[in-house]
């Protein structure tokens, strides 16, 4: 579903770098920010009144489209939204209207679609026990998958950067694939982690991969070829999904909510703060301020993250069904 931050004078929405989806079960939600402003610029509020919004007051759904499956994972490029909705693999989804989504392409996958990354005219899905899939979209309306890898775990979670995906694979913890031809993807390397790899995020020479019950695993992927753990912290919960933005890592933790980790030193990761967002963050995003956690039967919780070291929860809106992801 689509939930828009509605304002109240002198409150003016904007979006917030665009879109920001969300997938709960079987339905896509969108994001717009609301700032303090007097007029179409935001400003500052004044002074003794930093928090001049409650945000709960203007989150509220307004727009959803169904989809065939249950909707595990979500990306957006440009006016669409590409979901991975397990066993109906990925569904295209025109979110030009957003109070009016449409399903304009999809294609099936064989195996049960987890998680998806774009980049350029491709889609790549994290396609269950059937590894990687790798999918042309510069048609929406005709998705056509072009090219596949089986990976030896079970593919939960991905990430693009440049000619590589980076497969979060469960027990079989971080592939590395080559994607420079996508008729023919090949696993080029890869590291066992301690846990269940469930999620991953790639910030220049490293990957951050959410491990499960092993928390935060630090992977130094410079040589892709030999991608190699260079540190770790674990995390009160379950680490399930994960994001990165400047000198920080975002970790939902399961039942342990938002984890912010220090990753300025990237072999001594450690956790700086933690927000409780019950019952379990399972998926994070982060744009400009603010940290996006779906939070299974909770909805969507929106965090201030300015300054990381002090995150506050500032908003929330309930979801009719279980959110999984965000983006």
């Amino acid at each position: 579903m689509i939930t828009r931050l509605t304002t109240r004078s002198p409150v003016v929405v904007q979006r917030c770098g665009g879109m920001v989806p969300c997938i709960l079960g079987a339905f896509v939600l969108f994001l717009f920010v609301a700032s303090c402003s007097d007029d179409s610029s935001p400003v500052a509020p004044p002074s003794g009144d930093r928090n001049c919004i409650d945000y709960a007051d203007y989150m509220h759904i307004t727009g959803s489209v169904d989809t065939p499956g249950y909707a595990h994972g979500v990306a957006v490029s440009g006016n669409y939204a590409y979901v991975a909705d397990g066993y109906w693999g990925l569904q295209v989804i025109d979110i030009s209207t957003p109070a009016s989504p449409v399903i304009t392409g999809s294609v099936d996958t064989p195996g049960y679609a987890e998680s998806v990354a774009v980049s350029g005219n491709y889609a790549c899905v994290a396609d269950g026990s059937l590894g990687l899939q790798v999918i042309d979209i510069s048609t929406p309306a005709s998705p056509v998958i072009t090219g596949s890898v089986d990976t030896p775990g079970v593919a939960e979670g991905v990430a693009v950067s440049g000619n590589y995906a980076y497969v979060a694979d469960g027990s079989s913890g971080l592939q590395v694939i080559d994607i420079s031809t996508s008729t023919s993807p090949s696993i080029t390397g890869s590291v066992d982690t301690p846990g269940e790899a469930e999620g991953v995020a790639v910030s220049g020479n490293y990957a951050y991969v959410a491990d499960g019950s092993s928390g935060l695993q630090v992977v130094d992927i410079s040589t892709p070829a030999s991608p190699v753990i260079t540190g770790s912290v674990a995390t009160p919960g379950v680490a399930r999904g994960v994001a990165v933005a400047g000198n920080y890592a975002y970790v939902a933790d399961g039942s342990s909510g938002l984890q912010v980790v220090d990753i300025s030193t990237p072999t001594s990761p450690s956790i700086t703060r933690s927000v409780a967002t019950p019952p379990h963050a399972l998926g994070v995003a982060v744009l400009g301020n603010y940290a996006y956690v779906a939070d299974e039967t909770s909805g969507l919780c929106v965090i201030d993250i300015s300054p990381p070291a002090s995150p506050v929860i500032t908003g929330s809106v309930d979801t009719p069904g279980y959110a999984k992801s965000v983006a």
